[in-house]
């Protein structure tokens, strides 16, 4: 069954990902929704860092959209450290960024020929 999704759009006119029950349809709206919770946040990505236990550059790579996360864990405490600890959620986004890590790989082999 598919889960309801939000666009870069969405996140852009509302201020507010509505990440309950939701997961980003593309590469944009995920980045986009990572910015507005750390800028919601006021952290910086170094104090982040600290605080999640994830390294400054994992965590810039995130937020600027260079990394997807696909791990769980990794989603589960990115996610709860900004407050958002819904189980649903963090599996709808870990799967959300498996999917897109897929197809940002096979957009670079059909890039590359391969």
């Amino acid at each position: 069954m598919s889960r309801p999704s939000f666009s870069a759009a969405d996140v852009a006119g509302r201020g507010d990902p509505s990440l309950v029950g939701h997961e980003p349809e593309d590469e944009e709206a995920m980045v986009a929704a990572l910015r507005w919770l750390r800028e919601t946040d006021g952290r910086s990505i170094r104090a982040l860092s600290s605080d999640l236990d994830i390294p400054a550059s994992t965590l810039g790579g995130f937020f600027s959209g260079r990394h997807i996360p696909t791990h769980e864990d990794t989603w589960r405490r990115l996610l709860a450290g900004f407050g958002v600890t819904d189980d649903e959620v963090v599996v709808a986004w870990a799967r959300a960024g498996r999917r897109l890590a897929t197809v940002r790989r096979r957009r670079a082999r059909s890039a590359d020929g391969t």
